[in-house]
């Protein structure tokens, strides 16, 4: 791939994993929500799809500039993110996929937290409406960050206290963590994100600004018998053990185990236990 480097200071990455027919709304919020300071990038993976041709009509119809970019199909959004940080130099980055939209009012939250931003790198989530497939609105959730690193891995122990989409990214640290690491082979990307970011990045809660988290029959949290899936589950809760020195939070990533592995069919709690150990042997 030809590295791209975009003069913008911010670029929204639209990730559209067999998301044709949402990509259009999601493209649409953008429009409103966001200004041309602002790079555009629409990254497919999944099956071949009428997705460049979306594109390149919404381009054509409101004289908006957009790259698409074609990666493998099942490219997981880790490793899509490692070739984008190879590929794109940039100071931030805002993550959404393409199954969901931005809520009205988000581009004022975001521009006001750029105005704000000081020197020491900052990742900050913003609000989900959990809604249909129609983006009707089911119900809230929120991010809760702690100012505390310390707070914060018991809180990533516990769960999840941010959301992805809409998320804005100190990019350059992004890029470091894929430079010095090995990238795992897992769906649930912003698992590992965050604990890979805690000890070099502060983590805020922006509550004004909204994104629209669109569950559907393509969620990938209703895949039960998704070895993928099983896989990622089983990382991701063996983190807390490889992450942290504390024998409590340690005890958290065992307790973590029924607690997933009753979400997966019996058929893939090997794939989970594998995931599981894997995350232990991390370097």
């Amino acid at each position: 791939m030809k590295e791209l480097i975009t003069t913008k200071k911010v670029t929204l990455f639209i990730f559209s994993y067999d998301y044709a027919e949402f990509l259009e709304s999601c493209l649409e919020s953008c429009k409103r929500e966001l200004d041309d300071q602002i790079g555009w990038v629409v990254v497919e993976t999944g099956k071949t799809e009428n997705t460049q041709k979306i594109v390149s009509e919404f381009e054509l119809n409101n004289g908006i500039s957009i790259d698409y970019l074609r990666l493998s199909p099942d490219t997981s959004t880790l490793r899509a993110l490692q070739i984008l940080a190879n590929n794109f130099h940039h100071e931030f980055s805002v993550l959404i996929s393409a199954d969901d939209a931005f809520g009205i009012g988000y581009g004022d939250a975001l521009r006001s937290e750029l105005l704000s931003l000081d020197q020491i790198p900052v990742v900050v989530n913003f609000s989900h409406i959990i809604c249909d497939d129609l983006l009707n609105p089911i119900k809230l959730r929120q991010p809760h960050w702690s100012t505390k690193v310390k707070k914060n891995k018991f809180l990533l122990s516990m769960g999840n206290p941010g959301n992805t989409a809409g998320v804005l990214l100190p990019w350059r640290q992004v890029q470091k963590l894929f430079v010095e690491g090995q990238v795992p082979d897992i769906l649930i990307e912003d698992y590992w994100l965050w604990w890979k970011l805690l000890d070099s990045t502060k983590f805020k809660n922006n509550l004004n600004g909204q994104v629209l988290y669109r569950k559907h029959r393509g969620s990938i949290s209703r895949a039960k018998t998704n070895r993928k899936y099983a896989y990622s589950l089983g990382y991701i809760s063996a983190l807390p053990i490889y992450m942290n020195r504390l024998i409590h939070y340690k005890a958290i990533g065992v307790i973590l185990i029924p607690r997933w592995i009753i979400r997966l069919h019996f058929s893939v709690w090997r794939d989970y236990l594998q995931g599981y150990s894997e995350s232990l042997r991390a370097k």
